[in-house]
Formats: structure tokens, C-alpha cells, sequence
């Protein structure tokens, strides 16, 4: 489906489907937990987070505020 869909339309059936602001939050960590590797985050993984965070319509300060806690 990403292939066909692209990666935007993906996270955006994702926010679709997930309307539950605790499972989201809960989700977001999960893929920011993910996506941090050697101290920071790579390219690839910092786009797809962004892009969950457009789908979920996150503010840059509630995206900096989650990427923290996942950080530890």
C-alpha cells in the first residue's frame, strides 16, 4: 500500500483509523522510541515521524514534548 499510496496517505489512514488521543500519544512514542538510533535520529526515521505527526496534527511543541519522553 506505501507503494501505491505513498507514505503520507499511509500515516494519514493511520490518524483516520486511530482516534484515541491516549493511543495515539501512545503510538507516537512507540515510533519515536523507534526512531532514535546512536544519539539522534536518522533522516528516513525523522521523516516518517514527522509525517505520523502531520496525520495525528501535532504541534511542533507537542512533537518536541513526546520525542523527549521517548528519548528517556
Amino acid at each position: 500500500a506505501v507503494e501505491e499510496e505513498g507514505q503520507k496517505a499511509r500515516f494519514a489512514e493511520i490518524g483516520n483509523i486511530i482516534s484515541d488521543d491516549e493511543l495515539r500519544d501512545a503510538l507516537y512514542l512507540v515510533a519515536c522510541a523507534v526512531a532514535w538510533k546512536d544519539g539522534g535520529i536518522g533522516e528516513k526515521q525523522g521523516l516518517a515521524v514527522r509525517a505520523l505527526k502531520d496525520a495525528f496534527g501535532y504541534s511542533e511543541g507537542k512533537h518536541q514534548t513526546l520525542l523527549a519522553k521517548a528519548r528517556g
